[in-house]
């Protein structure tokens, strides 16, 4: 403690700051007293989500159990799951660019950047954020599972600013890879934006409700999926027997009907001419034939 003009006590804390307690005679407080509004809003105390709140009504569900959820009906909802984070998402980065004010994603303008929350916010001013998505499996399937500032920090032990002076956006850092095949226990809820734009929903981390430790092997992860859902079997037969099969195979021959045939066509004029020369040349044989036997005779 420290003796401020011989009265008050006060106790320092750097040498810009000072804490006075329970004072009110001071004439820089009494200034600034005097210079506040007649009705003033007292701040309100924020009630901060405690672990134990967090568990409350927790639905445990394994992967393919969150698979199957509505993003719009269980948007409000909490789940509980076990998973193994087996990758990091493709094309996605591990940092993003967040509004000081609203922590929204902020995007390129025409001065600078501009935030994107939906509402409006006039700020231009960002901070890196952690926005590591990670891939994350159970026995049953796998899913992608998004880690914020908050939880970023407390997974991966520093912030996003302190990792961006040293690593790219696209560029993973080792401080975040090196929890691949790293078993948790989260809290989870859905990303409504995300997951109403793609095939199977997304989940951000509530909670690390429990680490499990590396893990020696990823899991062997096996579909529930009943038999209704699968198309019918087919048979299907090797190359070499198909090519025995057609060798083996005899052709059975069936009666042929003659064909129509306009016999007045043009096209038998040959076959007629060639019948009629026939038929002279068997005349002019057997004349000669006649004539010969005539000469042995009369001789």
């Amino acid at each position: 403690m420290k003796i401020y003009r011989e009265d008050y006590k006060f106790r320092s804390g750097t040498s810009a700051c000072r804490w006075y307690i329970n004072e009110n005679d001071i004439p820089a407080m009494r200034t600034f007293q005097r210079g506040l509004p007649s009705q003033v809003t007292p701040v309100q105390k924020l009630e901060l989500q405690s672990e134990d709140y967090m568990e409350q009504g927790v639905e445990e569900k394994t992967l393919f159990d969150l698979k199957q959820i509505d993003p719009l009906a269980d948007k409000n909802k909490r789940f509980q799951c076990t998973v193994t984070l087996i990758s990091i998402a493709e094309n996605e980065q591990w940092c993003c660019r967040a509004c000081r004010v609203c922590n929204s994603t902020m995007i390129p303008g025409d001065d600078g950047y501009q935030c994107t929350k939906i509402d409006g916010c006039s700020c231009k001013q960002y901070d890196w954020k952690y926005k590591v998505c990670f891939i994350g499996a159970d026995e049953t399937y796998s899913l992608q599972f998004m880690f914020f500032e908050k939880k970023g920090v407390e997974l991966i032990g520093t912030s996003a600013e302190t990792l961006r002076k040293q690593y790219d956006p696209s560029s993973i850092p080792p401080e975040i890879s090196q929890w691949i095949t790293h078993k948790f226990t989260f809290v989870v809820k859905v990303l409504f934006k995300k997951s109403v734009k793609n095939l199977e929903p997304s989940f951000e981390v509530l909670m690390i409700k429990e680490r499990h430790g590396k893990q020696a092997t990823l899991p062997n992860i096996i579909h529930n999926v009943s038999d209704d859902d699968l198309p019918p079997l087919v048979t299907i037969s090797s190359k070499r027997k198909i090519e025995q099969a057609s060798l083996s195979y005899t052709p059975q021959f069936t009666d042929i009907q003659d064909m129509d045939v306009d016999r007045q066509s043009d096209a038998w004029d040959t076959t007629k001419k060639h019948s009629e020369s026939k038929i002279n040349d068997d005349d002019n044989k057997n004349q000669l034939e006649h004539e010969s036997k005539k000469l042995k005779v009369q001789e």
